[in-house]
C-alpha cells in the first residue's frame, strides 16, 4: 500500500462532500492548470510555458515577484518566467504556481477571530524559517519545505467560512492559549485542520510529496509517512511565534537535527524580517 493510500480511507473527495456539504471548493485558473500539464512535461520548453503564464498577468506578475523577494535570496533579479523555469527547476516552479492558485481559490472570510493579514504573515513567517531550516539540514527539501508550510494551515480558512460560528469558538481558545489548534478541533470535530488540508490536497491534485508534508506538518504517527523535520519544525509556530512557541521549535531542532538554539533563533529573526514582504503577495 502506498503512502497516500494510507493517508486516506475513503476517496478525499467523498471526506470534502461529507465534511463540506454543499460547498466546493473553486477550481484554478485554466492558465495555471495549463502551466502546471506543461511543467510536467518533457517536451514543452521553458519559453513555451513563459508564453502560457503570460496569458494571465496576474499569475505571472506574482510569481515573480515570490521569487525576488528577499526571502529567496536570489543573486539577481528574475525577469521573466522563462528565466524562473531555467534557474528553479520545473518543480519549484510548479510549487510557486500552487501557492498562489491556492491563494485565488480560497475564501476570504472576514469576521471573528479570522484575519487574513495575520494568517498570512503567520504563515510567510513558517515558510521563510522552514527553507533556511532545510538549507542547512536537508537541503533537498528546502523548496517543498517552503511551499508545505506556507500552505499547511490552508484548510482553515475553508473551515472559518463552512463551519462559522461552531468554528469560532475554536480559534479563540487557539488564540487564548487553551490548546494547539489540531487538538481543539479533533475535540470538537473528529477531524483536524491537516487532514482536511491533505483532502484539499487530494481534490488540486498536489504533487504527492506536497500532500504528505501537510498531511504530517504536526505529525500522524502513520508507518513511512513523515513530513521534512522543518515542516514538523514550524507547525509548532502560532500565527504571532509566541514566546512558549519559539523555546518549543528550539527544543525540537536541537533534538531533531542538531542544531544551536542560537543559531535557530537567528533564524527566525530573520525570517521575521522577510515574512513581511512575502505575506503582502497574499494577504
Amino acid at each position: 500500500m502506498g503512502l497516500l493510500a494510507k493517508l486516506f480511507k475513503r476517496k478525499p473527495e467523498d471526506e470534502l462532500k461529507a465534511l463540506l456539504g454543499e460547498y466546493e471548493l473553486p477550481s484554478f485558473p485554466a492558465v495555471l492548470l495549463e502551466a502546471r500539464r506543461m511543467l510536467r512535461d518533457d517536451d514543452a520548453t521553458n519559453n513555451a510555458i513563459g508564453e502560457c503564464l503570460v496569458r494571465d498577468p496576474g499569475i505571472s506578475v506574482r510569481l515573480l515577484k515570490t521569487v525576488n523577494c528577499a526571502a529567496f535570496g536570489v543573486r539577481r533579479r528574475v525577469e521573466s518566467v522563462d528565466q524562473a523555469v531555467a534557474m528553479l527547476g520545473r518543480a519549484q516552479v510548479e510549487s510557486l504556481l500552487l501557492t498562489h492558485g491556492v491563494n485565488k481559490a480560497l475564501p476570504k472570510p472576514r469576521k471573528g477571530e479570522y484575519d487574513a493579514r495575520r494568517f498570512w504573515l503567520g504563515a510567510a513567517r513558517r515558510a521563510t524559517l522552514a527553507r533556511s531550516v532545510a538549507s542547512k539540514v536537508q537541503p533537498a527539501t528546502a523548496w517543498h519545505s517552503f511551499t508545505a508550510s506556507l500552505l499547511q494551515d490552508m484548510a482553515v480558512p475553508v473551515l472559518v467560512d463552512v463551519y462559522r460560528d461552531r468554528y469560532e469558538p475554536v480559534l479563540r481558545a487557539f488564540r487564548m492559549g487553551d490548546g494547539r489548534l489540531g487538538a481543539l478541533e479533533r475535540d470538537e470535530f473528529g477531524w483536524d485542520h491537516a487532514q482536511v488540508g491533505s483532502w484539499m490536497c487530494e481534490a488540486w491534485s498536489f504533487p504527492d510529496v506536497l500532500t504528505v508534508s501537510i498531511a504530517d506538518h504536526h505529525g500522524c504517527d502513520l508507518d513511512e509517512l513523515e513530513a521534512p523535520v522543518a515542516v514538523r519544525a514550524v507547525a509548532l509556530l502560532s500565527e504571532d511565534a509566541a514566546a512558549n512557541d519559539v523555546d518549543q521549535l528550539v527544543a525540537f531542532l536541537e533534538d531533531e537535527a542538531n542544531l544551536d538554539g542560537d543559531e535557530v533563533r537567528e533564524l527566525l529573526d530573520a525570517a521575521n524580517d522577510d515574512a513581511a514582504e512575502l505575506a503582502q503577495l497574499f494577504g
